[in-house]
């Protein structure tokens, strides 16, 4: 299988209006919490819930990284880890909603080859746990009245992929 072409251009390296030179795109001073990661790009199984969620804290040329792990499946752990967040008086300015289950494609490579019950798990993670990331985010009581925040969400690009 072949993604369709969705643009007129294709880059594979940066340019400068996506460059991080670019000094309008600067995240100085900002926390940037990124969900996922915690089991590559390959097909993952269960235990890839167990997602490692990395905060990026930029401040004055130096980044600093906080590991964090909370499960995308588990509601207590994303309050669990928003509280932690509170407590620690951070405050989040971006967020990069990284994380999914993934269903492993030799098993069924097409949406209508899972089984409901394997369906209903990676749309209750994937929408359901993005979704309370989401509000979360948006309802941090650290937030200054009027801030501006921003959310980044990765999506696959598996959807516009024809099965042959």
């Amino acid at each position: 299988m072949s993604l369709p072409k969705l643009t007129p251009s294709h880059h594979k390296d940066t340019y400068p209006s996506i460059s991080s030179t670019n000094p309008s795109l600067t995240q100085a001073g900002k926390t940037i919490l990124i969900t996922g990661g915690g089991g590559g790009s390959r097909i993952r199984n269960r235990s890839f819930l167990r997602q490692s969620i990395r905060l990026t804290n930029h401040r004055r040329n130096t980044t600093e990284f906080i590991a964090h792990q909370a499960d995308i499946a588990s509601d207590a752990s994303i309050t669990s880890l928003w509280e932690f967040l509170h407590s620690q008086n951070i405050l989040v300015h971006v967020l990069v909603l990284n994380a999914a289950h993934f269903y492993p494609f030799a098993q069924a490579p097409d949406t209508l080859s899972m089984s409901k019950k394997e369906l209903m798990e990676a749309f209750d993670i994937n929408l359901g746990g993005n979704f309370l990331m989401s509000a979360a985010f948006v309802k941090q009581t650290l937030r200054p009245t009027g801030l501006k925040l921003h959310l980044v969400n990765i999506s696959t690009a598996a959807v516009h992929m024809h099965p042959s």
